[in-house]
């Protein structure tokens, strides 16, 4: 995926207007590279099941070394959810469907900004 916009930034005072167009945007082109990797990737849809939780790991892959905020980076990934949902690749997104580990950050300084995400089974 790319990387979400900093206007979802918890921490970005931006205007509300700014920062629902932005996660319309992000929510969007997310949904669009999902339905691209649709045909070069097997990802039936994660049903919920009685075993608990689907499972998920995120990877940022930045450009700069410096300190964030696991918190806020998991906050910007709300558009994410919903068009994972929307494409079909998440039957529920809620906290009792989906759990979301701590993010994980590499540090790449040649390559874009992105998000990985690793979506597993139920616990």
């Amino acid at each position: 995926m790319p990387a979400p916009p900093q206007a979802l930034s918890p921490n970005a005072r931006v205007h509300w207007a700014k920062r629902y167009k932005a996660a319309r945007d992000y929510k969007e082109e997310c949904g669009w590279t999902l339905k691209a990797l649709r045909g070069s990737v097997r990802c039936p849809p994660l049903p919920l099941d009685k075993n608990g939780p689907v499972r998920a790991r995120v990877i940022f892959y930045v450009y700069a070394r410096r300190r964030r905020d696991d918190d806020n980076a998991t906050a910007m990934l709300k558009p994410v959810w919903d068009a994972m949902v929307e494409v079909g690749w998440l039957t529920d997104d809620s906290h009792e469907h989906l759990t979301v580990g701590p993010p994980r950050f590499v540090v790449r300084p040649s390559q874009p900004a992105r998000v990985v995400v690793v979506l597993g089974g139920a616990k």
